[in-house]
């Protein structure tokens, strides 16, 4: 397990990582319980032309919900935190830069799981053909690579 680092990259994505997951689980809460946070997001998305896509709130029975949760706040982290700044009372909900490479090694780390899971998942019964070369696709995906930031 040593040889593809996977111990040191769980360990980051788990443990490390795990007070700005926390603070994405309030971005997420604020978001959902919040219709003036909507609104601006919706406004500034448009504004910037991009997607609509709003923030997805984590389920803790679905790990793919946390993905997705984190892919759409680090897709939508610049208009939050100018909705943020503006909104004293939630200005600790800001996302500091170390804190979006965090989110988005993470995120490269965790896409190929994400990927197969729902590449399995849409399968009706998934046999041997579809699993083997999925886990030959992961055991590639998790080893060393330069480009990685972890």
């Amino acid at each position: 397990m040593n040889e593809f680092e996977v111990e040191q990259k769980s360990k980051f994505i788990t443990t490390d990582n795990a007070k700005t997951i926390k603070k994405c689980c309030s971005i997420a809460s604020h978001y959902n319980h919040s219709t003036n946070t909507k609104e601006k997001l919706t406004k500034l998305q448009n504004e910037n032309e991009r997607p609509n896509h709003s923030i997805i709130q984590q389920v803790p029975t679905r790990w793919n919900s946390i993905y997705l949760m984190v892919d759409r706040i680090v897709e939508n982290f610049e208009f939050l935190n100018i909705i943020f700044a503006n909104e004293p009372k939630f200005k600790h909900l800001q996302l500091k830069s170390e804190e979006i490479e965090v989110l988005e090694a993470s995120l490269e780390v965790l896409r190929p799981f994400y990927d197969m899971t729902c590449e399995v998942s849409s399968e009706k019964d998934a046999t041997l053909s579809l699993i083997i070369p999925i886990i030959t696709k992961l055991n590639k995906s998790i080893e060393p690579n330069s480009e990685m930031k972890l």
